[in-house]
C-alpha cells in the first residue's frame, strides 16, 4: 500500500465536473504524492466517473439540497482520510465537512481550494450572507493551505471584506493542464479570419440574466453568437434562445473532447457575465478565459473585471459594458478583420505560462503543506 502520509483525499461538490478532473491531475503531479483518492457528491443528472466514491447524490449544486448528506459525508470522509495524509476540498459545505473530518483525526492536513465567492457571500445584509462569511472565514483560518484561483479572492474578499490576512496560501489560476492542452491543440483547426459576419461564441454555464439579455440584444442587432453549455436550468434552452435571430444554441459539451470543434467555429469569445463591484464577478479568473488564450481566439470582456487589464495591456480583444448596450454594440460592430488579425498575432506572442498550468505549481504547494508552511507562495 502507498505511504498513507503522502496520499491525498480529494472531496468534490460535483465529482463529474471538469474542475474535479483538473484538480485531481494537478495533485497527482506532486513530487511526493503516492495516490489521490476522489469522493464527493454526484449530481443526479450526471454520470459517475470510474474509480470515484459517492458520498451522496443531489439534484443541484444548491447548499440546501445537500443538507441531509452532511452527516453521512462526514463519516465517509473520516473513514477514507484515516489512510491519507491530507484532504483537499472546495465549496463552503463540502470544505467545512472535510475540515471537521480532518480536525477529528490527529495529524491530518486540510487544503482549502477557493475558486469562487458565492453570490450570497457578498451581500451586505441578511443572516445567510453573514453565516456563509463566518463559515468561510472559519475554514480559511483553520486550513493548512488555501489555494486561490485568483489573487483577488485573498486580498479583496478575505482581506478587505472578511478582515482575515491569510498567510498559508498559494495562487494556482484556472489555467489549462498540459495533458488537456496537448489533446485540444492536436485536434484544433483555427477558423480563418472572415472579411465580415464575425461569429462570437459563448461557452459555459450561462445563468447570468444581465449577460444573456445583452447577448440577445446584440444578436438582434446583427451580432452572430454560437452558444454551447447549460443555459440556466436544464431544458430552458428553447425558451431563452428560440426565435432570436443570429443566436444559435448547439447543446451542452464535454471538456476537453468538444473544445477543438467549438473554437474552430468562432472568431471572438464572449467573456462577459452579470457584473457588480466587490463581488465574484469582479475578482474571478475563469477557466474559459484561459481556454480562449490557448486557442488564440480574441475575447470580449466586461469592464471592471480582473480580465480587463490583462486584455487591454496585451491588446487581445475588446472591453465593453453590457449595461451600456447601445454603445457596446456599436464598438462590436466596429471590429475589423485587421483588428482580429492583430489580436490573434498578439495572442500567439503570449508566453504559454499565461494560460498553461506550470508543471510544479501543485507540487510546490504540496511541498509546503507537508512542511507545514507558514507563508504564502
Amino acid at each position: 500500500m502507498p505511504d498513507s502520509s503522502k496520499r491525498i483525499l480529494l472531496v468534490s461538490p460535483s465529482i463529474s465536473d471538469h474542475l474535479t478532473d483538473k484538480i485531481e491531475k494537478g495533485l497527482k503531479s506532486g513530487r511526493n504524492v503516492a495516490e489521490v483518492l476522489v469522493g464527493g457528491i454526484l449530481r443526479k443528472e450526471l454520470s459517475l466517473p470510474k474509480g470515484r466514491v459517492v458520498f451522496g447524490s443531489a439534484v443541484s449544486a444548491s447548499y440546501f439540497s445537500r443538507l441531509a448528506l452532511y452527516p453521512k459525508m462526514f463519516f465517509k470522509i473520516r473513514k477514507m482520510l484515516k489512510n491519507c495524509g491530507a484532504v483537499y476540498s472546495w465549496s463552503v459545505d463540502t470544505a467545512f465537512v472535510s475540515l471537521l473530518a480532518a480536525k477529528s483525526l490527529r495529524g491530518k492536513k486540510f487544503i482549502y481550494g477557493y475558486s469562487d465567492v458565492h453570490p450570497v457571500a457578498t451581500r451586505k445584509k441578511g443572516i445567510i450572507p453573514k453565516l456563509v462569511r463566518f463559515v468561510e472565514k472559519t475554514i480559511a483560518k483553520n486550513s493548512d493551505m488555501v489555494v486561490f484561483t485568483s489573487p483577488l479572492f485573498r486580498t479583496e474578499y478575505f482581506g478587505k471584506m472578511l478582515g482575515l490576512e491569510i498567510e498559508k496560501y498559494a495562487v494556482i489560476e484556472n489555467k489549462i493542464h498540459r495533458e488537456y492542452a496537448d489533446f485540444i491543440l492536436e485536434n484544433y483547426n483555427p477558423k480563418p479570419v472572415p472579411e465580415r459576419d464575425f461569429v462570437f461564441g459563448y461557452f459555459g454555464v450561462l445563468t447570468y440574466i444581465d449577460a444573456f439579455s445583452f447577448i440577445k440584444q446584440a444578436a438582434k442587432s446583427g451580432i452572430k453568437t454560437l452558444v454551447r453549455g447549460l443555459i440556466g436550468r436544464e431544458g430552458r434552452e428553447a425558451e431563452l434562445v428560440g426565435g432570436v435571430p443570429n443566436l444559435e444554441y448547439a447543446g451542452k459539451y464535454k471538456n476537453p473532447e468538444d473544445i477543438p470543434s467549438m473554437f474552430s467555429q468562432i472568431d471572438v469569445s464572449w467573456m462577459i457575465h452579470s457584473f457588480a463591484p466587490e463581488t465574484n464577478f469582479q475578482w474571478q479568473m475563469t477557466n474559459r478565459f484561459y481556454e480562449a488564450l490557448m486557442m488564440g481566439v480574441p475575447v470580449v470582456v466586461q469592464k471592471g473585471t480582473a480580465h480587463e487589464d490583462f486584455v487591454l495591456h496585451n491588446d487581445i480583444g475588446l472591453s465593453i459594458d453590457i449595461y451600456s448596450p447601445e454603445e457596446s454594440i456599436g464598438l462590436l460592430k466596429k471590429i475589423t478583420p485587421q483588428d482580429l488579425k492583430r489580436w490573434r498575432q498578439n495572442l500567439k506572442n503570449l508566453d504559454k505560462s499565461r494560460y498553461l498550468l506550470g508543471d510544479g505549481e501543485y507540487a510546490d504547494m504540496l511541498d509546503k503543506v507537508w512542511r507545514d508552511s507558514s507563508c504564502g507562495v
